[in-house]
């Protein structure tokens, strides 16, 4: 389970607060601390100086006894100012260490001994201006004065000592102290430091794992693939839900959309004698993508067929129902007056009135099978590919302006032959561009048309698509058709068809493998395999060249509904292996691999050479 982004935001941001607050709170009890050891040494400092006043009063008094003058002793500065300024000095001092009981003793041992000291002083004074200076000689040197004064010394250096000790007794409690609640800082900013950064990188790495999710999730949406429903009650879980539901209304209006492209597109391309004709449409990934790409091909009369390819600018469902009305305005138009320029001329003007915000590009092309001729104009749409019978490819002349973007453009009409085996490749952009990069697109095109051409699969559009677009999903939706001629001339369907070859050129077998194929391509069923056919004609083809080298006939009847095949040669007579095929003999295997695939198969010797006939393992529609 994922809690909110926004109640994780703000444990992180407050697991720092909280430990700033503990740092400070830390920093205030050292800063006390340090404060009551400056408030200790002030302390010290001051009682040390009252100390050193009692002190030096009576060191200056003596001093000043023992020199000589005119004014008497007692009325001198130094012995004035110690009667004076002892007893507040000592009172001073009692004051002083009020705080310290220890202390107190030592003070009144000091003060015992300062008075005993000034009443010495005084006394000396005494007998000194009275002038017994012999006698105060004699006092000052006694016993009693002398002990009084190592008493007085003792005691002055017995209270410093206790002063300093119990000055550097509290420093170095205070110190410990101070030191345990520094220990105490450094480690929690460690653990500040480490768990933040914990709980953070977590929350980072753990967003970023929830965005990289969503961009996937995203993306596989995009691309309309599943994807699974992130976990959680977080901001991410819900965005997801609001990117699966908007792509579950996004995927239904492209299946609508691209449903539609298909319904508005022929359901199924006339079967004409002598054309050979495939179509494919892809929709787009993305329903930005389904656009009103379209082809469509019909019978004008016996003899001509409108081709018509083009695309509507933009995407979705307006795009395919613009797209349905520009394709049936081409029919109508064509149907009215068969030529090309014409036929764009008027579709402009009809989508200038109607549509003014419509661009459509377009190909129109009218084939004449009796004439064998191609009449073409081109609307602003990518040039149709031509490919000749010896396999040559170009790109047709393609030059006008674009449908419904100006009502007075003109479009030229351009012509060109066509013989048997021709075939023309018409597409969209979508179809080239599907890499966004058009000329290799159109290299591509080229390639795969080519390839097709002498190896058609069942159905060339869809495999020269897939050789372009390398089975990927088109960006845009992408259409192709394919219109190969095999017969000119023709104006029903005959039941039965025939091409002469020779087994001593390849040029000449695969010009009647291909037109072969074409043709079977237009009769059989969608789903029929062409491939077995192929195989089929490929043995048979091969077998002649083998056994009877020389001029051949090669003809396939439709009679109901079965496709027969028969190929003719001029040869001596050849037999069959019986039985099962030897696999490590140098011949025999075709023609048992043609037994085993055709409905039927037999070989007659005839006074002119072998006709072989195959019944083809097709659906004839």
């Amino acid at each position: 389970m994922h809690p909110r982004i926004r109640t994780q935001a703000y444990l992180v941001g407050a697991l720092p607060l909280a430990f700033l607050l503990l740092l400070f709170v830390l920093a205030i009890l050292i800063e006390q601390g340090s404060a009551r050891g400056g408030a200790i040494e002030q302390a010290t400092q001051a009682i040390l100086s009252a100390d050193y006043k009692v002190e030096g009063l009576i060191t200056e008094a003596g001093r000043a006894a023992t020199l000589p003058g005119k004014v008497p002793l007692s009325r001198r500065p130094a012995v004035v100012r110690m009667n004076r300024e002892m007893e507040p000095a000592l009172k001073q001092l009692e004051v002083l260490t009020a705080g310290q009981p220890t202390m107190q003793t030592r003070v009144k041992a000091l003060a015992v001994m300062s008075r005993g000291g000034v009443d010495v002083i005084d006394r000396y004074a005494a007998l000194v201006d009275t002038g017994k200076t012999a006698q105060a000689r004699t006092y000052a040197t006694s016993p009693g004065v002398q002990r009084l004064g190592q008493k007085l010394t003792a005691a002055q250096v017995d209270f410093k000592n206790s002063e300093r000790t119990l000055e550097l007794s509290g420093l170095m409690s205070l110190r410990d102290w101070i030191v345990v609640y520094e220990r105490a800082l450094i480690v929690i900013c460690v653990l500040a430091i480490l768990i933040t950064l914990f709980f953070s990188g977590r929350f980072g790495i753990g967003i970023a794992r929830r965005v990289r999710m969503l961009a996937e999730n995203a993306e596989r949406l995009g691309n309309g693939e599943p994807a699974k429903p992130l976990e959680g009650v977080d901001e991410f879980a819900d965005l997801d839900k609001v990117y699966q539901a908007m792509m579950m209304r996004i995927a239904r209006e492209h299946h609508v959309a691209s449903t539609l492209q298909r319904v508005l597109l022929p359901d199924r391309l006339p079967r004409i004698e002598g054309v050979r004709i495939d179509s494919v449409y892809t929709p787009a990934a993305s329903e930005e993508g389904v656009g009103g790409d379209w082809y469509d091909v019909f019978a004008l009369s016996d003899r001509l067929l409108c081709i018509s390819v083009g695309d509507v600018a933009g995407h979705g469902l307006r795009a395919a129902t613009l797209m349905a009305g520009a394709r049936l305005a081409m029919r109508a138009a064509a149907r009215i007056d068969p030529s090309p320029a014409n036929v764009l001329q008027n579709v402009n003007r009809v989508l200038c009135a109607d549509e003014p915000d419509t661009v459509v590009t377009a190909f129109i092309g009218l084939l004449d099978l009796t004439e064998g001729s191609l009449r073409y104009a081109v609307a602003g749409h990518p040039p149709p590919l031509l490919i000749s019978p010896d396999g040559d490819t170009s790109f047709l002349e393609a030059r006008g302006f674009m449908l419904g973007a100006d009502v007075r453009a003109a479009y030229e009409e351009h012509k060109v032959p066509i013989t048997e085996g021709w075939a023309l490749v018409m597409y969209t952009d979508g179809v080239i561009e599907a890499e966004r990069d058009y000329l290799r697109g159109q290299r591509d095109l080229e390639v795969a048309a080519r390839a097709e051409y002498f190896e058609p699969s069942d159905n060339i559009a869809e495999a020269i698509q897939r050789r372009v677009m390398r089975d990927t999903r088109p960006r845009d939706d992408a259409a192709l058709l394919f219109v190969g001629v095999t017969k000119l001339g023709a104006t029903a369907r005959s039941t039965k068809r025939t091409w002469a070859l020779d087994a001593r050129e390849e040029s000449s077998s695969r010009r009647v493998k291909r037109a072969l194929l074409w043709h079977l391509g237009e009769l059989v069923e969608p789903q029929s395999d062409l491939s077995a056919v192929e195989l089929i004609l490929g043995e048979l083809i091969g077998n002649v060249a083998r056994h009877t080298p020389g001029p051949a006939e090669v003809s396939i009847e439709i009679d109901r509904g079965h496709a027969t095949l028969q190929i003719m040669d001029r040869g001596k007579p050849f037999q069959p292996t019986n039985g099962t095929a030897d696999l490590m003999a140098e011949s025999g295997r075709g023609l048992f691999l043609v037994r085993m695939m055709a409905n039927d198969f037999r070989i007659e010797h005839t006074t002119t050479g072998n006709t072989v006939t195959a019944v083809l393992p097709v659906a004839m529609a």
